[in-house]
This record gives structure tokens, C-alpha cells and sequence, in this order.
């Protein structure tokens, strides 16, 4: 009779252990293969806020959607890019980053890059990097977060550039064509665009140097002067994308008020309104 008084202990300490496993349970059904929730939050080296990550198992879920299979060592690169982020190293994580996002350009790496950049002060790289993971999956939560942070800062970052959503066709099959920065420097005019692959093969194709800016007013041309690739043959990653800068001179004292962009590949963007 004297064994249950002898055993009183382990109810004490089993009943509070058991409460702590039903108050975790929750909390671990919660994370794992469910999107865009599984974040975690870190103070920017050159950027005085919080910047939100993707965590690793989001990383590795989405490229699985994607089917794309990570090897052993490119798990290894996506941790220790993970665990550099949240020691606040940010510049070592970029480079791991960067070799992900040649293997799977998911949204949840695309976010991170951008993540990694705006920590570092870069918000123009952020920036593109977030707009990718965005236009790849709308729902991209972590993405949308350092977008908004991006938003309420935009007061503080005016510069003779002229946002636009134009987004166009090109005669290359499966790949359409974002317009994502039209600047002005003094007589120089400059087009950041990005090339996105929504097929499932590889693209190639050469960007030339024969492309024209059109004066809308006056049917004057304005002949391209340079662009990242030259002339040179690239490769368009099926579900990927590349970025190509194209930049045109006017003649001293010319500002013409309204331009079409004519570029190699079939691609127009029409009525530009020059900043």
C-alpha cells in the first residue's frame, strides 16, 4: 500500500512535461511544408530595420514543387546561407545565394537574395530580386513584407527614373519581357529589362546593338549605344530569367517628352515618358 505514496514524484514531474509537448505540437504542425509562413526576421548591417527571410525547409519545399532535386552539398550551401543570414553576415551569404539561384531560381531563394541586399544597404538589387519572387508566386509572404518595407521608404529614394509595370511579348518562345527601371542620366538614357523564361526548355538568343529608341513627337531615332551583352549569344534558363541593360545618347539640350523602346527580339514598349 505503500507504493503509489512511494511514486508521488513522477506524476509531478511527468504532468508539466506533458503539457509542453501539447503546447509545442501546434506550433511544429505549423512549420515545414506550409509556404510562405516559416520566416524569420533579422536587423540589416546597413539597412536600420528588419529584413524577412525564407527559412530553409520553404527553400527546399518549393524547389521540390518545382521539381528540382537538391544534392547533399547544395543543401550544405542552403544552410550555411541560412545560418549566415541570421548571424548577420550578409555578404558572405550572398555569393551562397547567388549559386542557388542558378540551380533553383525558386521565390523563396529570390527572396532571400533580395533579403541579403537590402540588409546590405542595396535596395535597387532588393528591389528586383523581391519583384522576381513576387512575379513568380503572387502569394511570396516574405517578399511581399520587404516590398512594403521598400513602399515606405520610396519618399526618401526620388531619382530621375520613371517606375513602370510595363510588362510585353517577344518573339523568343515562352519568354516575355518586364520593364523594370527607365532612367535618365544628363543625355543618357538607360532601360533596365528582364527577360523571363516561362517555358520547359532553355532559350537562346543574342541581344544585338541594333536597337532604337523612337521620339514619339517628332519621329526622331535614337540609335542603342551599349548593352550588357553585346552582341554575345545567351541562355534564358527554363523558369529563369536575365537582366539586360540597354542604354541610348541623345544629342545635347533634346528631351523629347514620350519614347518607344524598339529592341532585337520582337520586343516594343511603347510610350515611355521620360523622366
Amino acid at each position: 500500500m505503500d507504493t503509489p505514496k512511494k511514486w508521488w514524484w513522477l506524476a509531478a514531474v511527468a504532468v508539466p512535461v506533458v503539457v509542453a509537448v501539447i503546447a509545442i505540437v501546434p506550433d511544429m504542425l505549423t512549420t515545414g511544408a506550409g509556404g510562405g509562413g516559416d520566416t524569420f526576421r533579422v536587423i540589416g548591417s546597413q539597412f536600420n530595420d528588419e529584413v524577412t527571410f525564407n527559412a530553409f525547409n520553404v527553400v527546399v519545399d518549393q524547389a521540390d514543387q518545382a521539381g528540382i532535386e537538391l544534392s547533399d552539398g547544395e543543401l550544405e550551401t542552403l544552410r550555411q546561407a541560412i545560418n549566415l543570414a541570421q548571424a548577420r553576415q550578409f555578404d558572405a551569404a550572398i555569393p551562397l545565394l547567388k549559386s542557388l539561384e542558378e540551380i533553383a531560381p525558386v521565390p523563396a531563394v529570390l527572396n532571400n537574395l533580395g533579403a541579403a541586399h537590402l540588409a546590405t544597404g542595396d535596395r535597387e538589387a532588393a528591389r528586383r530580386y523581391f519583384q522576381a519572387a513576387v512575379a513568380r508566386d503572387p502569394q511570396e509572404q516574405a517578399a511581399q513584407i520587404n516590398l512594403g518595407a521598400l513602399v515606405e521608404l520610396a519618399p526618401q529614394e526620388e531619382s530621375v527614373s520613371s517606375p513602370t509595370a510595363k510588362h510585353v511579348a517577344s518573339n523568343i518562345p515562352n519568354v516575355s519581357v518586364e520593364l523594370v527601371e527607365f532612367s535618365r542620366f544628363e543625355n543618357t538614357i538607360t532601360l533596365k529589362l528582364r527577360y523571363i523564361n516561362a517555358g520547359d526548355e532553355d532559350q537562346s538568343d543574342d541581344f544585338g546593338d541594333d536597337g532604337y529608341l523612337l521620339d514619339e513627337g517628332t519621329g526622331t531615332e535614337y540609335k542603342e549605344t551599349a548593352n550588357t551583352y553585346g552582341n554575345a549569344n545567351v541562355t534564358i534558363r527554363a523558369g529563369g530569367s536575365i537582366e539586360l541593360w540597354v542604354k541610348y545618347t541623345m544629342p545635347e539640350g533634346e528631351r523629347p517628352k514620350y519614347l518607344t523602346a524598339v529592341l532585337k527580339n520582337g520586343v516594343l514598349l511603347e510610350h515611355l515618358e521620360v523622366p
